[in-house]
């Protein structure tokens, strides 16, 4: 039976407590746990080059940008709707979906100012963003069913291109994810109804092929990330007790990481740790696999169990696997970044 989600970045209210890491040697503590300037979240992305973490805010129709040390540098206003979030392949530019502007804007991260906007149509309200082949890839609303489009933004004159893909194919606006070594594969997977279906398409043409189709690999997507090597897709399903791991070129399933319900976030280092998190089902909140392992080297607490709730989509490392930024909202309609150091070898 197909069900219905909700989108959106509302957050409940709680009590703001301590970060703490649990390691098999000992305890420690975050570098930092900060409130921030919003009360929503759609999404969590860092940007090693300038050493900025950004959250996207619904609600605020702003993206946050803080530092790694999680104080916040600005909040960038005016994003009707800030959702889904790309950087550009050298971090220059932040790709921000505003569905309720119909359109993506661009963001120079340096100035930490907007700088282009792209119309994407009438009623497309974008929402997950992702760049493959030449292209910044999108998923909207079309009639009744979602999409995916592109808009070549690399070219002087950048084309905005509805994209093939059947009605009907999507429910809603997929959940989109790519990696740079497999550049012309595009992942997708359904956010609104479960079961929610997985694909690959590939983008070589400039249109999406689809090469691999899982029907029912788990529940509604929450997050999805490809992996370091490009060949497989890291999933956090929300009716699934574990994070599933499938073969891009067919979507067979091929391993899964043991961290009980539910599975609401997950970000791959560079160099392959995987950090796996679920929204407060057991004793620990994020769990952190070295490469290639199903067995956690730690575990990661937020806060109180009043307040240790990972937003979906919120999770994301610095690329030397020295940090992993999580985000949560506590029952205080409070959104705080917890920046987690990663020193002791686990995860670099």
């Amino acid at each position: 039976m197909r069900r219905r989600r909700l989108a959106g970045g509302t957050v409940l209210a709680a009590f703001a407590a301590s970060l703490t890491v649990l390691t098999g040697t000992g305890t420690a503590h975050a570098d930092s746990s900060t409130v921030l300037p919003v009360s929503s979240h759609w999404q969590t992305v860092a940007d090693s080059t300038h050493h900025h973490v950004y959250i996207s805010a619904p609600g605020s129709d702003a993206v946050v940008a803080t530092d790694f040390d999680g104080q916040v540098i600005k909040t960038i206003g005016q994003l009707d709707g800030a959702r889904g979030m790309a950087l550009s392949r050298d971090e220059n530019t932040l790709y921000v979906a505003l569905p309720e502007a119909d359109a993506i804007a661009a963001v120079d991260t340096s100035t930490l100012e907007e700088t282009r906007r792209f119309a994407t149509g009438d009623g497309t309200a974008p929402e997950s963003l992702a760049l493959a082949g030449d292209k910044l890839w999108f998923s909207y609303r079309a009639s009744w069913s979602g999409a995916i489009g592109s808009i070549s933004v690399g070219d002087p004159e950048p084309v905005v291109d509805p994209g093939n893909v059947p009605d009907f194919t999507w429910y809603g606006k997929p959940l989109l994810a790519s990696s740079p070594a497999s550049p012309d594969l595009l992942v997708a997977g359904e956010s609104e109804v479960s079961p929610g279906a997985l694909r690959v398409y590939d983008v070589t043409s400039g249109q999406t092929q689809e090469i691999a189709y899982n029907e029912n690999p788990g529940g509604t997507v929450e997050d999805l990330a490809v992996t370091q090597d490009g060949q497989s897709v890291v999933t956090a399903a929300d009716s699934v007790y574990y994070h599933q791991q499938f073969r891009l070129s067919d979507l067979t399933q091929t391993g899964q990481y043991d961290t009980g319900p539910y599975p609401t976030a997950v970000a791959i280092a560079p160099d392959g740790t995987v950090a796996a998190g679920i929204v407060a089902g057991g004793d620990s909140d994020i769990y952190v696999y070295p490469p290639g392992s199903t067995t956690p080297a730690r575990t990661v607490v937020l806060g109180s169990s009043s307040d240790r709730d990972l937003l979906r989509r919120g999770l994301a490392w610095a690329s030397d696997g020295s940090r992993l930024f999580a985000v949560r909202f506590t029952y205080q309609a409070q959104v705080i970044l917890d920046v987690v150091p990663m020193t002791d070898g686990v995860s670099h």
